[in-house]
């Protein structure tokens, strides 16, 4: 089942392309499913007061009564609620989804700096327990170089001082960006309270 509005099109593919073509199929389906009771418990939680607070039911009956009383009467000035109340409720579902999830490395704020001090960090702390095993494998460190600054030079030193150095280094680095990461939500609302504040007294 989906909540949003459909467009229906249909062409002459032939006359369109006017040469042989393959037939358009239809799109797998999404099967967004977890096995985790208590992030589904506290999904459906969220959405139902998301819907509550919203007066998503209400706002929804009023126009659901306008369709079967008069249908004749549902004009385009009705699509707008109707495209906001969708707009809300894909809110409400993807911010549930956001905070139920567990697998926070698809909520962290992404950025080419972080993915190279992370990289970087994965690259030293690999090939110190290579170095560590003697055992060296040139083309995993190869694919974790990728998105990185690491020079030449050091990318083919088996030096133990200099990767352990270099180690120590990057973890400090990484560390400091997922504090960062971490503390961006709180300080982004206490921007948003900041300006707000302000708004009132003018």
């Amino acid at each position: 089942m989906c909540q949003h509005l459909g467009i229906i099109c249909d062409f002459d593919l032939a006359a369109h392309f006017n040469s042989s073509y393959s037939d358009i199929s239809a799109p797998t389906t999404r099967l967004l499913t977890t096995g985790n009771l208590k992030s589904i418990k506290q999904y459906n939680e969220y959405v139902k007061d998301q819907i509550k607070n919203h007066n998503i039911k209400s706002r929804l009956s009023q126009l659901s009564q306008k369709v079967y009383t008069d249908p004749s009467s549902f004009s385009l000035e009705d699509v707008i609620p109707l495209n906001t109340l969708d707009s809300q409720l894909t809110d409400f579902m993807l911010s549930g989804e956001k905070q139920c999830d567990r697998k926070r490395c698809q909520r962290q704020y992404w950025s080419p700096r972080q993915r190279e001090i992370a990289r970087t960090f994965s690259y030293w702390k690999q090939k110190s327990s290579m170095e560590l095993k003697k055992l060296i494998n040139w083309d995993q460190l190869n694919r974790l170089r990728t998105h990185t600054n690491i020079l030449d030079s050091e990318h083919s030193s088996l030096d133990p001082f200099l990767i352990k150095q270099r180690k120590v280094e990057s973890r400090a680095k990484w560390r400091a960006i997922k504090k960062e990461r971490n503390d961006l939500p709180s300080l982004l609302t206490r921007t948003s309270r900041t300006h707000g504040s302000k708004a009132q007294n003018l």
